[in-house]
Parts: structure tokens; sequence; C-alpha cells
């Protein structure tokens, strides 16, 4: 059970990444607010219908708007808060593709870190293929000091850090 907390607080700290989201194009703009808002409504035990709700919201949105990335990042921590851990992983790699896709390096990073993170959980070898991800986004000169350390010091391996040009 302890190990189930660190967990969480793990994936709490991750998003600490998020940075906040623009004001971009959405397919459907109305019915997706209106999935974000009965989202944010839902009791705590209906964790898996917010997920749902998110990633629901997050696939009306064109695939440019960050915030479509931020609703992916919050399905999967409702995921894997309901005890979906698979679900969750591949949300948070979906996510973590559509931020990369959009050059956030920052989200990206964040989406195949928390992706990692439930992989080592399970034991499953695409962890090292999430970390690897994770890891060459952290070189990114786009990247702060602090959100280089904090993916990197969720697996402690090194990182050369590309130089700006």
């Amino acid at each position: 059970m302890n190990t189930i907390l660190s967990a969480l607080a793990t994936l709490v700290v991750a998003g600490m990444l998020n940075p906040t989201a623009g004001g971009a194009q959405t397919v459907n703009p109305t019915e997706a607010e209106r999935l974000e808002q009965r989202a944010a409504s839902f009791h705590v035990r209906d964790i898996v219908k917010v997920g749902s709700a998110l990633l629901r919201a997050a696939s009306l949105r064109c695939d440019t708007d960050p915030i479509g990335v931020t609703d992916l990042i919050r399905a999967g921590t409702a995921y894997y808060g309901g005890g979906n851990p698979e679900r969750a992983r591949a949300t948070f790699v979906q996510a973590a593709d559509r931020a990369l896709a959009m050059g956030d390096v920052v989200q990206a990073a964040d989406g195949y870190l928390r992706a990692a993170i439930i992989a080592n959980q399970q034991g499953d070898l695409e962890r090292d293929v999430l970390i690897a991800k994770a890891n060459r986004l952290a070189a990114s000169p786009l990247l702060s000091e602090a959100h280089r350390r904090l993916i990197v010091g969720q697996f402690k391996q090194p990182v050369e850090v590309a130089a700006r040009h």
C-alpha cells in the first residue's frame, strides 16, 4: 500500500510540469467545455467517469489545442486513481505523443514520464522505451534545469543537454 501511495505522489509531483493551457481552436468547444465541467462535478467514487469525460473532451479538441493535452493528462490521472493503470498508461502516452506533435516538450516529457512510472510499477519492459523518450526530451535546451532534474530524477539516468544554437 505504501508503494501505491508513493507512486501516486510521484504522479502528482510530475504534474508540476503542466503549463497553463493556452487558447487554440477547438473542434467542438461547447461540448468539450461541457464535458470538462461534467468531469469536475463527479464524486471521487466516480473517478473513472471523470477519466472518460476528459478523454472524450480531448477528442473534441483540435490536435494543436493544448487544453486537449491537459485533458488527456487529467484523464490518465483519473484512470490511475480509479485503479486502471493500463488505461492510464495508454492515455499518458497519447497525451505525450500529442504534445510532442505540437512541439510542447514539457508536456510530452511529463506524459512519457508518467507512463514510464506506471510501466515500472508493472514490471513492464516498455518502461525503458518510455524513459528513453522522456530523457531525450529532458535534453532539450527548451527545458529549465528544474524541469530537467524532475524528469531525470525519477529514474536516475544521466542526460546530456543539447547546446542552444
